[in-house]
Parts: structure tokens; C-alpha cells; sequence
């Protein structure tokens, strides 16, 4: 099954395939692509009113203070990897060539069973080629590496802390949007013209089982730069992101909010869980 009305070709090999750390020396870099609603959303302040203005000048020349300290630092591991698609799930290989052994690992997506806001029954599996081999990135990355060695200049100012934690966190979303740049035009570099593709995140609508962090986590290996997870599966640093690199020019976002029993079984079926396990992972979803 497929939402896809127009089939598409696997998409491109990727520049440099494989997994790679990547670090950002200068973080100013990141500032122009700061999303300050959301900023905003944090403090429970109204986007584009007085209040606003003020905050943000004053959380800006804050972040100011806080890059100069030269401390904060930003890095992560970005990866490629070739993938065969079966039914909503994909096989994971490490190489082209090893496409005939077994996979490294699988990734499990799950479907919509409505339609809602002009989408209609997608998956993310719609977004690879289910006769031959395609790719798929994957990223785990934080702005905030270190943030706790420079929490200890604010001098056990609550309010400081706080705020550069927020700032830290739009800091961290800022690196997501200037390393998917990056893969379009250098890493990949599938979209040299127009960008276009989308990094979904596990536990976020368009994938919302947040389960699926643990084969990301496998396959990346971030514990080397500094980012750890708990048992819980919380990212460490807070103020970290996980997720896909999709090439797929019609690849979009879209809210998987209701799936029915009969995908819950089939999932569960996948995922090797027992029936049980799936309803305390996807229950809110039924």
C-alpha cells in the first residue's frame, strides 16, 4: 500500500555514505536560523506583542553573552545507510554489497488510517522505492554539549539558568535546520537546486513511535560526541534531537493520530513485541 499517487525512483547515493561525527566550531552561525515563536511558546509569551519584543532583546543579548564564553559546543553524528523496503518497515544494510546478507537493522513506520489535513493513509515507508535499493539518513545532534560547564558562570542564577537552557534548546533546533542544509547540498547531497526532504522524529506525529529511537541509537553511536540516553529513553543533553533524513522530493509531515487494531497487531507482529507490550507503547494512539 502506498499514499503515493506518482511512484519515484530510489533516491541518490549519498556523497559520503556511512556514519560520520560532525562538529559546528562557530555557533553564531546558528543564530539567523533561530525560531523565535518558539522562544516565545517557552516562556508562555504572545508571539509579536511588546512583551515579546522586550523578552527576546533581552534573551538575545544573552545568548550573546553565552556564546562568548566559548564553551556551549555543537556536534552530533549524521549517517547513511541503504535500506530495502518491505511492506511499512525497512531493512538496513551497512553497505550496497552486503544487500544479499543479513540486515544491520529494522525500521518500523506506521500508517495513517484517516484522513486529515488533505492526507490520506500515509506512511513514512511511502517515501522508498519498494522494488530495489534505496537511502535513508539519520542524525542525532545537540547545540548544547557542555551547557552544564557553562551553567556554573551564571552563578547560581535561577533565571539565567533557566533562560540558557531555553536558549540552548532553540540553539540545538537551529543546528537541526543548518545540518539538514548541510546533507541536502554537501553530505548527500540530493537537493542542489531547491530544497526539499524532511527529518521526522520518532515519538512526533509523522512517526510516533518513540521506540524507534533505540535502532537509531544503535546505528549512530552518539554516546561518542557526548550525547547519551537514559532507560527511559531521554536524551542527554535535554536539549538534543534524534531523528530520519528522508530525500524523497515528495516527502512531507503529517499527524498519524488514530490507528485501529488491525495495525496494532500487524505492528506488534514487526516489532516482535507481544500484543500486550504494543498497547502500552501505542495505546494513546488507538
Amino acid at each position: 500500500m502506498s499514499a503515493l499517487k506518482e511512484p519515484w525512483l530510489s533516491s541518490p547515493a549519498p556523497n559520503f555514505p556511512g556514519r560520520r561525527e560532525v562538529f559546528l566550531e562557530d555557533l553564531s552561525k546558528l543564530i539567523p536560523l533561530i525560531d523565535w515563536h518558539f522562544f516565545d511558546l517557552a516562556w508562555q509569551i504572545k508571539s509579536r506583542s511588546e512583551e515579546s519584543v522586550k523578552w527576546q532583546k533581552e534573551a538575545k543579548s544573552e545568548l550573546n553573552y553565552l556564546l562568548s564564553l566559548k564553551i556551549l559546543r555543537a556536534g552530533g553524528v549524521i549517517a547513511f545507510f541503504p535500506v530495502r523496503r518491505f511492506g511499512d518497515s525497512l531493512n538496513v544494510y551497512e553497505t550496497v554489497e552486503s544487500i544479499s546478507e543479513k540486515p544491520l537493522a529494522k525500521l518500523h513506520f506506521l500508517r495513517m488510517q484517516e484522513e486529515l489535513d488533505g492526507n490520506a493513509f500515509c506512511s513514512v515507508a511511502d517515501f522508498f522505492n519498494p522494488k530495489s535499493v534505496d537511502w535513508i539518513g539519520m542524525f542525532a545532534l545537540s547545540a548544547s554539549l557542555d551547557l552544564e560547564k557553562a551553567i556554573e558562570k551564571a552563578d547560581g542564577d535561577m533565571y539565567r539558568i533557566l533562560l540558557w537552557k531555553t536558549l540552548a534548546a532553540r540553539l540545538t533546533e537551529a543546528y537541526s535546520e543548518y545540518m539538514h542544509r548541510e546533507v541536502q547540498k554537501k553530505w548527500w547531497g540530493y537537493a542542489l537546486g531547491e530544497a526539499f526532504g524532511v527529518r521526522p522524529v520518532p515519538g512526533y506525529p509523522t512517526t510516533p513511535d518513540h521506540s524507534e529511537i533505540e535502532t537509531l541509537w544503535h546505528l549512530l553511536m552518539p554516546e561518542s560526541v557526548g550525547i547519551t540516553m537514559t532507560s527511559s529513553k531521554m536524551m542527554v543533553p535535554e536539549a538534543s534531537v534524534c531523528g530520519y533524513y528522508i530525500a524523497h522530493p515528495l516527502s512531507h509531515y503529517f499527524n498519524i493520530r488514530r490507528i485501529g487494531e488491525d495495525q496494532l497487531k500487524d505492528y506488534a507482529s514487526r516489532k516482535g513485541w507481544s500484543e500486550k507490550k504494543a498497547r502500552e507503547e501505542l495505546g494513546r494512539l488507538l
